[in-house]
């Protein structure tokens, strides 16, 4: 009998212990949970973020394949560190640029493999201009010179290399020594464009072209152009909006100042209806294409909304996105968005995300 309550007394013990480590281990992480996850499972030995939570040969509709890393995550975790005015962790993500992805002459190469070697030849000037910002940002927030410095580099290569026409298009391949001649409206980042024009970074013209093509973007059924073809001086629209796209223009027209109440009306009455908005919609009929939901769209519509003094959509909204996310604090994945079936996850889905709570929690919407 006593041997019996031995055991007893050594499995409530250890029950205990189970319970007040991971209630502790809530309390640690519970408040960031998404950067905890990622930190614990989205990066390679050298230090990169991965794309994909597990390694894969197969490439995703972006030309993408597992453990690759992205000048794209760069940016934005930077973003996340500002918001949170972690300096320790956006140098980390400084590091990694000027070690892995940054040239000597400014060129920013769009990926990496998981090891940092290179096997492409082109940047993304979308994904350039939100570094550069977040640079300028940096260093207006710390006073750290390396940073301007940094800043410079890559906007120059950028302008002298981007450049067809007079606007900055999409990417440029330095081994074929090719300029794309389109731009992706959803790229013109009017907060970038505009802080490197204050600081002399570009010439007025080059601005007042690239926030023409925002301002002028022609809409039809209610949505954005995708793009514009310098060539030609025309726009052009998809047949099957994305809307991740559609969020992003409508952000950078409401950052500086243009009315997008049209669209915002549209987000509002789709959320009303479905209480979600889907991730793709057919341009004619309105009606969602896809039955798929994006934490990523929701974290970029959160920043649309707080711009534009939707306080109660974007809290609305958050709820939403958080759905997506792992609560379980028991799980390995706690903290992580959009876990599939097979245990993947691409690391757009909780960045974003992330940035998005982040922006909310400093602004007081959310404890």
């Amino acid at each position: 009998m006593k041997k019996h309550y031995r055991y007893v007394g050594m499995f409530v013990v250890i029950l205990l212990i189970s319970v007040l480590g991971g209630y502790m281990y809530r309390e640690a992480y519970s408040k960031f949970p998404t950067e905890t996850f990622i930190k614990r499972h989205m990066v390679n030995q050298n230090g990169t973020l991965a794309t994909y939570l597990k390694e894969s040969n197969q490439a995703d509709s972006d030309f993408v394949q597992g453990r690759e890393a992205l000048s794209e995550t760069v940016g934005i975790w930077m973003q996340y560190a500002l918001a949170k005015e972690d300096r320790l962790l956006f140098e980390e993500s400084y590091e990694i640029l000027t070690n892995y992805f940054l040239q000597p002459d400014g060129l920013v190469y769009w990926k990496l493999d998981s090891s940092g070697d290179v096997h492409v030849s082109t940047n993304a000037a979308v994904d350039d201009l939100r570094v550069i910002v977040a640079l300028y940002k940096a260093s207006d927030l710390w006073g750290s010179e390396s940073y301007l410095k940094t800043a410079k580099v890559i906007e120059d290569y950028l302008v002298s290399q981007n450049d067809l026409d007079g606007y900055l298009t999409d990417f440029y391949d330095s081994k074929l020594k090719v300029t794309s001649d389109r731009v992706t409206i959803s790229y013109i980042d009017s907060v970038a464009l505009t802080t490197m024009v204050k600081k002399n970074a570009i010439n007025v013209e080059l601005y007042r072209s690239m926030i023409g093509l925002l301002i002028e973007v022609p809409v039809q059924n209610g949505f954005y152009a995708k793009s514009y073809h310098v060539p030609t001086k025309q726009y052009h629209f998809d047949e099957e909006i994305n809307m991740i796209d559609q969020v992003l223009v409508a952000l950078h027209l409401a950052n500086i100042g243009v009315d997008t109440d049209e669209f915002l009306h549209f987000l509002k009455e789709e959320f009303k209806q479905d209480g979600r908005i889907y991730g793709r919609y057919h341009l004619e009929t309105r009606t969602p294409t896809v039955n798929y939901e994006s934490p990523a769209l929701y974290g970029f519509a959160i920043l649309y909304c707080l711009e534009v003094g939707e306080n109660e959509f974007a809290q609305a909204l958050y709820k939403r996105m958080t759905k997506f996310r792992v609560g379980n604090w028991f799980s390995t994945y706690y903290g992580a968005y959009s876990i599939s079936q097979n245990q993947d996850t691409h690391i757009f889905d909780s960045v974003v995300p992330m940035l998005a709570e982040q922006i909310m929690y400093q602004s007081g919407y959310i404890k």
